[in-house]
């Protein structure tokens, strides 16, 4: 097979993709594009833009009489001038479809033409919408990517400006072995305490459990009594603050209303500070 003979196949190629070719040419065509796997390239490009194209606009039919008029001059004969293209595989396919005009269906040539343009621009357009959907898509991360590091950051001064509870423990020894405290207070040492017990041993009658807080002077501060519940547990809410306390201690005391100061050594206790 000849430059040329090839050159005229391959011009052919489009009109076949896009069923533009009568019987003769699409049967040629075909069994070309089965034969050249540059051709059989071409096709699988074209194709799928072929395929995409009823997605880039909405269809719609000429009027018959700008139909009949289109034709009529087609059949008359090539145009006198061509369009320039700026694509040089373009050029290429038109000069091949310009050399295989037939001078008895002078037709022929130019609906070959014209479905090869179309199909390479339709290749075109569909590479800068696709070109244009990946710049969206990278400016769109882009965003996203800042929006997430504005929240992190604002989550982060969230926390530095308003710090979280602060908790201690208390723990449990001779009489109150098994029992234990938790202590939930205020950050800056702002007032609210809130005191949780558990574990605690039922006391006998006129007994109450007394809560203490003791500063670095050993000074005890009474802040509340009770007696816990069936189950051992109980809270105790309280409006004071942390603030010099070093020690937060129970005492078992007479009731029903406790003492000015501790009688015993705290059988539960936990350092605060």
């Amino acid at each position: 097979m000849t430059y040329d003979e090839h050159d005229e196949l391959e011009s052919s190629v489009a009109a076949y993709v896009l069923d533009a070719a009568d019987a003769r040419e699409g049967e040629m065509a075909r069994a070309h594009i089965e034969g050249c796997a540059a051709c059989r390239e071409l096709a699988r490009r074209l194709t799928r833009a072929a395929v995409a194209l009823p997605l880039a606009a909405d269809e719609v039919k000429p009027p018959e009489r700008l139909r009949s008029r289109i034709m009529a001059a087609a059949e008359a004969g090539p145009p006198a001038h061509s369009a320039p293209v700026s694509s040089a595989r373009v050029l290429s396919m038109a000069r091949a479809s310009r050399r295989s005009l037939d001078p008895t269906r002078p037709g022929r040539g130019l609906r070959r033409l014209l479905a090869a343009v179309a199909a390479v621009l339709v290749l075109a357009g569909i590479g800068g919408i696709g070109a244009l959907a990946i710049n969206l898509k990278q400016q769109l991360d882009e965003q996203n990517r800042r929006v997430d590091q504005l929240n992190s950051d604002l989550s982060k001064a969230k926390q530095v400006s308003t710090p979280g509870p602060i908790y201690h423990t208390l723990n449990g020894s001779g009489p109150l072995a098994g029992a234990s405290g938790a202590v939930t207070s205020q950050p800056n040492n702002q007032p609210g305490i809130i005191f949780d017990f558990n574990g605690l041993p039922q006391l006998p009658p006129g007994k109450v459990y007394e809560v203490w807080l003791i500063d670095g002077n050993n000074v005890a501060s009474r802040v509340a009594v009770f007696r816990p519940d069936a189950f051992g547990s109980y809270r105790v809410v309280s409006n004071k603050s942390l603030s010099g306390v070093k020690i937060v201690a129970v005492t078992v005391e007479n009731g029903p209303n406790g003492v000015d100061k501790p009688t015993q050594t705290p059988p539960l206790a936990g350092k605060v500070a």
